[in-house]
């Protein structure tokens, strides 16, 4: 039906542009008039964004990540989701706007020199023995130790005004850790930006 409704306006758009030269003068004007809108509002859109991403570069040069503290941060890994918890503490002179948290979770099953080889069997400082050594090198490199998975979690409107405290509860994304036996993970502040 709309498709009937477009294909006769179509026809007649056509017809009056043909036979009444007013019509074809007012069809031009309006072309050249949406276009002329189309390409301010598109130079409106970029300059604006444009802005926009000067603003950030800028917030994000006055907060540093040693005056950001993080306390009580906790990561829980489930099966779908992965959750990192914890209270940001803004020690800066700046509004804290945004935060990225980058996440690394390793898997390493600990092996130590002294499990692997009993004292009895170990060699002698400056002996030519090294096959204790190499045993341990070996083990540690079949043990796969390293990082299993990696992943930024963004408090995008964190908001923490300078010299206070807020808590926060963000989800990472870890897309397919393995099984692990033995998990252990470490976290960094990757980013702050100050509200702008």
């Amino acid at each position: 039906m709309e498709w009937l409704a477009l294909s006769i306006v179509f026809v007649a758009t056509i017809y009056f542009a043909i036979h009444y030269p007013a019509f074809r003068r007012t069809l031009i004007f309006v072309a050249v008039g949406s276009i002329g809108l189309a390409v301010t509002g598109a130079a409106y859109l970029w300059h604006d964004n444009w802005r926009t991403e000067e603003r950030r570069q800028n917030a994000s040069k006055l907060i540093s990540s040693q005056q950001i503290q993080i306390e009580g941060l906790a990561l829980s890994l489930g099966p779908y989701s992965t959750k990192l918890t914890g209270t940001v503490v803004n020690k800066s002179e700046f509004e804290l706007s945004e935060l990225a948290i980058k996440v690394l979770v390793y898997d390493c099953p600990r092996i130590s020199f002294d499990d692997l080889i009993p004292s009895e069997s170990r060699p002698e400082a400056g002996s030519a023995d090294t096959k204790p050594w190499e045993r341990y090198k070996k083990a540690q490199e079949d043990s796969h130790c390293g990082v299993v998975g990696e992943g930024v979690a963004r408090a995008s409107s964190i908001n923490v005004p300078k010299g206070q405290k807020r808590a926060f509860e963000e989800y990472v994304s870890l897309p397919r850790l393995p099984d692990m036996k033995e998990w252990s993970w470490s976290y960094s502040v990757e980013e702050t930006i100050a509200k702008y």
